[in-house]
């Protein structure tokens, strides 16, 4: 069986169809003629797959079972906010992770492989030891700087809390603090893997969960000392996109003339004041918190104190101001500029020096911004770069605020897959003490794989998905992270709510056909009833890989099989009671087809290979017993696309192997599946149990 389908078969039926209306009447037939005669066979296709693999029995079975079952109407909006609530408690637990009360050196460079405290472990795919955390330096800085040592002294106590974090959530992946002298405490303790031939830059406070995880709300307007250009109209999201407009942008910029700064600020001014007219009126636009101006020049003299007296008296605008290039230009205009609108000046001498000088104040210009509103001289004495960090990290430690932040969705180095990243400032809260700074950034990884165990989507049906997306645009849940393969006009219904304490929104889609869902039955079906639906006879089984039982992984092969059953005997209670009746009900109703199908396979040599049904309860049942290899990399039934189609179509579907190549005459003919979803009124609402697939040899259909 091919892995991969696509339209092979239709373009053969077309060509079968041209080349026999050609060889009656000689000519080309209009489209009319097509369509009726691709509408005839159409119709001898259904009726006869309909009675040769059983449709209509199937379809009574189930609609008499349906009297046994409590079938519920699907409500998207209570689901998709059931939804967010079970996934903003596990994110709010990953959260409280991070929280401390109180801020053995192990270098991770230095650390023995073949040390007994360091076993491989499969959480994290690699070597770690769970005694203690490990260091990791940068190396451009001097292991024994007393800021280090210090960071390393008061950061030790956190092996005690992350233990106790390992404790009460087993499922956490790596916890970590990243500090603003560069230090980097991770555990559990790893082995820092470097290449011999390329240096180790790596330096916690230029990764993004760092940056992020110390910024604040706001909304910015960036002035380029140059010629008159105008990037956008409006603000904008600072998205990936809308960021990578900017860089395009920026690399055609070119320098020419005198600027003048006060048409400058006039008109930044002007745009921030066309931004709250937007946001009086509308909810959400923008950060709706703090307001800045980054304001690039190579130096001038104009002061444009009069702009700064209409627009900017109260100082709610901050100006960050940076002298760029070696020139040699006078700045304390752009100085006084920064000074006296709660902002900061920098100088930036040559390319090479933008890495270091937001590396040094980026913790600096992010917690400005939480400055509390209260009476501050901004003069030249927060220039020096220390003093001045001190004191910008003062106002958020005052304010006492320690939000997390959850950056976007990215691919895991270590292989752990797709994964997210919850990060909190720690600030020094020492009210009296002379050093009230940010001190770092405490992170730990949750993976998609965990997050979509709390958004659990059986009653959404294969065709249903969830979905989770944040103000920004980045994706954080969705199916495969990819379009659907297959194209389709059915409307899907949106149902939509914020995830409380994170940035990101949840969203439940469904088809307007998923109307009612499988909540159990009347009456439970007996565990060994259902187990004997599921053993081998004339059919075989197969099982989707679903989560049936939390301390049981679904088996790969018929042989492991045996144990599930096993294990079923002794450990049903602890398996998903829904999940379980529900492949009980569609085991026991797919078994009654074994004497049909049986019947027709022996009866007539209709080019039927093999007959199949597959059910929303991860049930595949195929028969003959011996076909179910052809199966076997389809069990995982709702990451099928011929499954999915056929819920689209209340007719039958035909998916055709792909294959660019001829078929040799030595070859046996490649397997067309038909396919049909077997759909069920009940109360004047759709419930769709299952669909029903029968693979056919090609050369039947076509002649």
């Amino acid at each position: 069986m091919a892995s991969n389908f696509g339209g092979v078969a239709s373009t053969y039926v077309l060509l079968y169809i041209l080349s026999a209306c050609a060889r009656t009447s000689g000519e080309f037939p209009d489209f009319g003629v097509i369509q009726d005669i691709a509408a005839d066979i159409q119709k001898k296709l259904r009726s006869y797959l309909d009675r040769a693999t059983g449709f209509d029995v199937i379809q009574k079975i189930y609609e008499a079972e349906t009297r046994s079952l409590d079938l519920q109407e699907l409500n998207g909006d209570l689901l998709v906010k059931e939804m967010a609530a079970n996934l903003s408690k596990k994110l709010e637990e990953k959260s409280e992770a991070l929280k401390i009360e109180d801020v053995a050196y192990v270098d991770s460079k230095n650390i023995n492989s073949s040390d007994p405290a360091f076993q491989f472990d499969e959480k994290f795919l690699q070597v770690v030891g769970y005694e203690n955390s490990s260091i990791h330096i940068p190396v451009e800085i001097y292991k024994g700087n007393i800021d280090i040592l210090n960071g390393l002294a008061w950061t030790s106590r956190l092996d005690e809390q992350w233990k106790k974090n390992l404790e009460e959530d087993p499922h956490l992946l790596w916890q970590y603090f990243g500090s603003q002298t560069g230090l980097m405490r991770n555990y559990p303790a790893n082995i820092w893997i470097e290449d011999p031939n390329i240096p180790d830059l790596y330096d916690v406070r230029r990764r993004p969960w760092y940056t992020q995880g110390i910024s604040s709300p706001k909304d910015m307007l960036i002035l380029v000392d140059t010629r008159y250009y105008t990037l956008k109209k409006t603000f904008v999201q600072a998205n990936h996109w809308n960021k990578q407009i900017l860089r395009d942008f920026v690399s055609q910029l070119t320098s020419k003339d005198m600027a003048s700064y006060i048409a400058a600020f006039e008109f930044a001014f002007e745009e921030f004041k066309k931004l709250d007219e937007l946001q009086n009126r509308t909810n959400g636009l923008g950060a709706m918190c703090n307001k800045v101006i980054m304001f690039l020049t190579d130096g001038g003299t104009e002061m444009p104190e009069e702009v700064f007296e209409k627009y900017n008296s109260n100082q709610t605008v901050r100006i960050f101001s940076y002298a760029v290039g070696p020139t040699a230009n006078p700045v304390a205009a752009v100085r006084w500029i920064a000074c006296n609108n709660k902002g900061f000046f920098y100088r930036i001498p040559a390319m090479g020096a933008i890495r270091s000088t937001v590396q040094k104040h980026v913790s600096a210009f992010h917690s400005v911004l939480g400055e509390l509103d209260r009476d501050v001289e901004y003069s030249d004495q927060y220039l020096d770069q220390f003093t001045f960090h001190k004191f910008l990290s003062h106002g958020l430690a005052e304010s006492q605020t320690q939000d997390a932040y959850w950056t976007y969705l990215y691919t895991d180095n270590l292989g752990l897959g797709l994964m997210t990243t919850v990060t909190m400032p720690v600030y020094n809260r020492t009210l009296d003490a002379a050093n009230q700074t940010i001190l770092g950034v405490m992170g730990t990884d949750i993976t998609l794989l965990e997050m979509e165990e709390f958004t659990k989507t059986q009653k959404l049906g294969p065709n249903g998905y969830v979905l989770s997306i944040n103000t920004n645009g980045y994706i954080l849940i969705h199916p495969d992270l990819k379009a659907k393969k297959h194209l389709d006009n059915t409307t899907r219904i949106y149902h939509y709510t914020e995830i409380a304490g994170t940035t990101f929104s949840l969203a439940v889609v469904t088809p307007t056909y998923t109307e009612l869902y499988f909540a159990g039955r009347t009456e439970d079906i007996p565990l060994e009833r259902g187990l004997r639906s599921l053993q081998l006879g004339d059919s075989a089984v197969l099982l989707a890989p679903w989560n049936y039982c939390p301390h049981f992984e679904l088996p790969e092969n018929a042989t492991e099989f045996d144990e599930f059953i096993d294990f079923l005997l002794n450990n049903a209670s602890d398996c998903d009671k829904t999940l379980l009746q529900h492949l009980f009900t569609d085991g026991n109703v797919t078994k009654q087809m074994e004497s049909t199908w049986e019947d027709v396979y022996l009866s007539e040599d209709n080019g039927i290979f093999a007959f199949i049904i597959g059910t929303n309860g991860g049930l595949t049942r195929i028969y003959p017993a011996n076909a179910s290899q052809l199966m076997e990399e389809y069990k995982d039934l709702w990451n099928t696309q011929y499954y999915r189609r056929s819920f689209d179509y209340n007719h039958w579907i035909y998916t055709a192997p792909y294959s660019d190549t001829a078929i040799s005459t030595n070859t046996s003919m490649p397997l067309v599946l038909a396919s049909r979803a077997i759909q069920i009124k009940v109360n004047n609402k759709v419930y769709i149990p299952a669909g029903k697939i029968s693979p056919i040899v090609m050369v039947m259909v076509l002649g």
